[in-house]
């Protein structure tokens, strides 16, 4: 099964019954509600926060760029130090078999995990 993901950018709004919803407004300038969230006295302290919700596509894309960067810096140290020789392909194989990317991945494998369930890709 697949599932089709809404791009964002979400908001937080109020339904006619006063509950919060996460909402998207496509380029036609339609609004679907595409979350609706039940109220505190339903689910107590189990309460799914509807300003997050509505950030985590920005979340997401911050946490990505900030991993890319990272490795991106440990990367270019990484070919600083060894001057792998080779074609691109060579060097990227060479690059994913270090220890430098073993280690890279060692330290930043919850972000990494983090960003592979959220957009459903291997890593």
């Amino acid at each position: 099964m697949t599932t089709k993901k809404t791009p964002g950018p979400w908001y937080k709004s109020r339904a006619e019954n006063g509950l919060s919803v996460i909402c998207h407004r496509n380029s036609d300038g339609d609004e679907r509600v595409i979350a609706r969230l039940i109220s505190r006295q339903e689910i107590g302290d189990e309460v799914a926060d509807a300003d997050l919700i509505s950030a985590t596509r920005e979340l997401l894309e911050a946490l990505k760029k900030r991993t890319e960067n990272e490795e991106q810096r440990v990367f270019e140290d990484w070919l600083d130090s060894k001057r792998p020789s080779g074609d691109a392909d060579e060097v990227n194989r060479q690059w994913l078999a270090s220890s430098d990317y073993a280690d890279f991945c060692d330290e930043w494998s919850v972000e990494l995990d983090s960003i592979s369930k959220a957009t459903g890709e291997a890593q």
